[in-house]
Parts: structure tokens; sequence; C-alpha cells
């Protein structure tokens, strides 16, 4: 009886191992798993953050854009508004000396 309850004990014991080793190679798996995952998870991460900010990026040149295109119509028009006035007073002038010269000529 005693070889028995030593084979059942040498037996019993290996069953112990054989399930820890089993326990741990499945742990050693989980963490493998795991770190693939947050590896995965970094990674969309990182796209995102680059989506975010080329997108961010994208609306900055869009609104600068923007703002040049709108400060040249106002050069533009503060141009036109420039020129109209100086037209004006070409025609002014040249009304003025025309007057001039007719009442010059009267008075001689």
């Amino acid at each position: 009886e005693n070889q028995e309850q030593i084979k059942a004990k040498k037996e019993m014991l290996a069953r112990m191992e054989q399930e820890e080793h089993d326990l741990v190679r499945k742990m050693l798996e989980k963490f493998a798993a795991d770190e693939e995952d947050e590896k995965v998870r970094q990674m969309a991460l990182l796209q995102s953050k680059k989506e975010f900010m080329t997108g961010a990026q994208l609306q900055r040149q869009e609104k600068e854009r923007m703002f040049r295109a709108e400060k040249d119509r106002e050069y533009a028009e503060m141009n036109k508004e420039s020129e109209k006035e100086e037209y004006k007073r070409r025609v002014l002038e040249e009304a003025r000396r025309r007057l001039l010269e007719k009442h010059a000529s009267q008075l001689e």
C-alpha cells in the first residue's frame, strides 16, 4: 500500500505541475494577447490623432485662404473707390479749368 500511496502522490504532483504549467502558459498567452490589443489600440489612437491634426491643419489653411480672399476683395474695393474718387477729382478739376478759361476769355 505504501507503493500505491507514493505512486498516487507522484501522479497527483505530476497533475498539479501540469495544471500549473497550463495555467502559466494560459497567463502568458493572455498577457501576449493583451499586449497586442494595447499595441493595436495605441496605433489606432495615433492614427486618429494624426487624422485629427491633419483635419485641423486643413481647416486652418482654409480659414487663412478665406481670410486672404476677403482681404483681397476689400483691397480691390478700396482701389476701385480710390479710382472713382480720382476720376471725380479730375473731372471737377477739368470743369473748373474750363470755367476759369471761359471766364478769363470773357474778361479780356
